[in-house]
């Protein structure tokens, strides 16, 4: 009687070790993966030739990432503040250029940027919205010459205030 006590107590023991072991088990898996798997960010703009500024804004400026000239590589647009042309970045196999665009000349403060293929002539066209000042649509006349045909195609011209737009076909 006294040896089944025995192995009784050593079976509710290891029972007990094998439970905790899986609250531990559990514990780490569910509680320090969360914190493994963070990811971490180096702040590397200005390296890339991003030293962008957006000036006083509470809500700030859109950014476009979009292979605007074909070339297979994502390019970067930034919306500017006020006197600043807007920011076209080409990326040449990771090197950021400032580039800019015989036809586009907007020093609003703007608000969001779009490049859309609406014509479906291949290359990419550009809709920009403006905080205070109206809105600019430049249609791709081929090799990044482009035209404001804003008012030729009825979009709202007028100044008023603006924050986004949003394209899709139908």
């Amino acid at each position: 009687m006294i040896r089944q006590l025995h192995f009784f107590q050593q079976f509710q023991s290891k029972t007990r070790l094998v439970k905790q072991c899986n609250c531990l088990l559990f514990t780490f898996l569910f509680c320090s993966i969360p914190l493994l798997s963070q990811v971490s960010f180096l702040e590397s703009a200005a390296s890339f030739g991003m030293n962008i500024s957006y000036g006083n804004s509470d809500l700030g400026g859109g950014v476009s990432f979009i292979d605007f000239n074909n070339d297979d590589r994502d390019d970067i647009t930034f919306a500017t503040e006020d006197t600043e042309e807007i920011c076209f970045l080409e990326n040449n196999n990771g090197l950021l250029t400032r580039v800019y665009f015989k036809g586009i000349s907007n020093t609003l403060k703007t608000k969001q940027i779009i490049w859309v293929d609406y014509d479906n002539d291949g290359d990419k066209d550009l809709f920009v919205t403006a905080l205070n000042g109206s809105n600019h649509f430049y249609k791709n006349n081929g090799a990044m010459v482009f035209t404001n045909i804003s008012n030729s195609i009825g979009f709202f011209y007028r100044e008023q205030t603006h924050y986004g737009c949003h394209f899709w076909r139908y």
